[in-house]
């Protein structure tokens, strides 16, 4: 969209808005509807149609910010539809506001509507606009003076000769030609006036054409004009050449009218065509010295890019230099590192007397009777060590879960798990749905057991949390002869862990479903 699209489009938007009989509004609206997008253009001017009907004190600020001007120029683009429709309707409610004391000029507007309706291609609304100005007629002498010194006569003469200029031209087509009931409606409302109006003589110019239709019209043409014909003359109304002179004068001078108004829209045309090349010059301008810029800024970029190259690599070297001298600390550290492990090989038998005691004292204050569903007892031993503990020794390394029959429920349980000779395979504990049966080979990293357990545990290398599929790093890695425990809470649903004493970051929270521990 261009630039002036989008300015239209804020108006409009704006005068919408707004209270659409604001008289503030006017000067956008002026500028709407200029615009060629119709989207903007026939809202703008209803939103004119209403202030102006409403707000009459506001049409000064109509002629101020040139809009009947603007109106003027889209009723001679010869424009059809709903903006020709709405030009004609705002210029005819300004005229009717502007205080007309001329009660001949008020009939005019009076009629206008009517002769237009008389106009329609449609038959039915055509007869209704006939009889209606009629009626009028017969009623009122203010509407009858107004046709007669208003130029309803001259109107008259042009539709009904109009078929025969119009065949003259190669490029007309059978929808051009004038319906005879619209020629019939007229001359209906001339009869009503020849019967009912005094000072006929504007109506002899139509004495020629009403000849012509007596001798060579249709039927219903024919007896019309020669009613009219018989009125007129019965009133000494008579067509003097001189008359056909002036009206040929008038025709012509209308016809130069007509004709400058044409080079007058040409031009408007062009100079409005040269604006919109300008503008668009304008606007291939400030696009090219957009992209000027924008090419600026990535030449500056990719100068900036290549001085991060070059320190990027010289902190590469720095790191290099760095890594060196860390590998000989490493090495350092690793001799000491030799000479402790034999203390601590030394300790690890009393350290493992220690944690056993601590077990044994954990499981008098938490005794509860432990049994343990063995999926694979071909590949799993259980053996009882003291009623409160239980151990469980693998064959294989074939992947199996084994769980505790106890339901989980109203409290907070715990249990605690070391693992011996492990040789880092796949270790933890956590939990599984009590309405899930765990088959042999099963892991709670894999579908489509890992949709029903929660674990926290160590594979081959890396320590996670499971939780229904989803792996969360964070936890110590769990190893050998360390005390691993897992703590849930079935009143708020949470499941805790513990290594070596030490709670682990990472949780388990949003647990609904009842559970068992998973070894």
């Amino acid at each position: 969209m261009d630039e002036e699209s989008v300015r239209a489009s804020k108006v409009t938007s704006f005068a919408t808005e707004q209270n659409i009989f604001d008289a503030t509004n006017i000067p956008q609206l002026a500028f709407a509807i200029k615009s060629p997008d119709k989207n903007i253009q026939i809202p703008s001017q209803k939103h004119i149609l209403d202030i102006v009907v409403n707000k009459p004190e506001s049409i000064e600020a109509i002629y101020e910010n040139d809009i009947v001007n603007i109106l003027n120029k889209l009723l001679n683009d010869s424009q059809e539809g709903e903006v020709i429709i709405l030009s004609n309707a705002i210029m005819n409610v300004i005229g009717l506001q502007s205080g007309v004391v001329d009660a001949v000029v008020r009939a005019r507007a009076a009629t206008e509507p009517l002769i237009q309706i008389i106009h329609s291609p449609n038959e039915k609304q055509s007869k209704q606009g006939s009889k209606a100005l009629s009626d009028l007629v017969a009623e009122n002498e203010t509407i009858r003076s107004s046709l007669l010194t208003t130029g309803f006569a001259e109107l008259v003469l042009h539709t009904l000769t109009s078929n025969n200029q119009i065949q003259s031209k190669s490029s007309s087509s059978s929808s051009d030609i004038i319906p005879i009931f619209i020629k019939v409606g007229l001359l209906d409302v001339v009869l009503r006036l020849v019967t009912t109006a005094e000072g006929l003589q504007p109506l002899s110019l139509l004495i020629p054409i009403l000849e012509d239709l007596k001798q060579n019209g249709e039927n219903e043409l024919k007896n019309k004009s020669k009613k009219i014909l018989t009125l007129l003359q019965s009133e000494g109304i008579n067509f003097s050449p001189s008359q056909q002179n002036d009206e040929d004068l008038n025709k012509e001078k209308v016809e130069n009218i007509r004709l400058r108004e044409e080079i007058k829209q040409k031009v408007e045309e062009i100079r409005m065509k040269d604006e919109e090349n300008k503008r668009k010059e304008e606007v291939n301008k400030r696009n090219d010295e957009e992209q000027i810029r924008k090419d600026e800024e990535i030449r500056k970029l990719k100068e900036e890019l290549e001085k991060q190259k070059k320190e990027k690599e010289r902190i590469s070297n720095e790191f290099q230099k760095e890594k060196s001298g860390k590998e000989r600390i490493t090495e350092e550290f690793q001799r000491e590192r030799n000479k402790k492990e034999k203390h601590i090989e030394e300790n690890k038998k009393l350290k493992d007397e220690i944690e056993k005691m601590k077990q044994n004292e954990k499981s008098k204050d938490t005794s509860i009777p432990i049994e343990i569903i063995n999926p694979d007892p071909l590949q799993i031993n259980i053996t009882d060590e003291d009623g409160t503990m239980k151990k469980i020794n693998k064959n294989s390394t074939k992947n199996n879960v084994v769980s505790l029959s106890q339901v989980l429920e109203d409290g907070i349980y715990s249990i605690e798990t070391q693992f011996i000779n492990s040789e880092e395979a796949f270790i933890g504990v956590g939990v599984v749905e009590n309405s899930y049966k765990i088959l042999d080979d099963s892991r709670p990293d894999r579908s489509p057991h890992a949709e029903h357990m929660a674990a926290y545990g160590i594979g081959i290398e890396n320590s996670f949390i499971w939780c229904k599929g989803k792996e969360i790093p964070g936890n110590s890695p769990i190893r050998d002869n360390k005390i691993v425990k897992a703590e849930y809470d079935s009143d708020k649903g949470t499941l805790f862990f513990f290594l070596d004493g030490i709670q682990q970051p990472n949780y388990i929270t949003g647990i609904k479903e009842k559970v068992r521990f998973i070894v």
